[in-house]
């Protein structure tokens, strides 16, 4: 798994996504595991149910940096159409 610029940022609720990036409240824990978009804040960033590695909690984190991108349902970072 690795970072790229051209994945897609969620823009849906109930879209799968996975953190390549940590900062404010996502942890680094929280890389790896897939997680679901469950709403949107009023400035727009998306909040994200997740269970972090290794742990049995599941938390709903706001990205405000971008640290979530989408994936697809083998767990592969979407990229953009050409």
């Amino acid at each position: 798994m690795s970072y790229s610029p051209f994945s897609i940022v969620p823009t849906e609720v109930g879209q799968s996504v996975r953190a390549t990036g940590y900062g404010g409240s996502v942890r680094k824990d929280m890389i790896g595991p897939i997680g679901v978009v469950v709403r949107f804040t009023p400035s727009g960033n998306p909040v994200v149910r997740v269970s972090p590695a290794g742990g049995a909690e599941t938390l709903e984190v706001s990205d405000r940096h971008g640290c979530f991108r989408v994936v697809d349902a083998d767990g592969n970072l979407v990229q953009p159409a050409d």
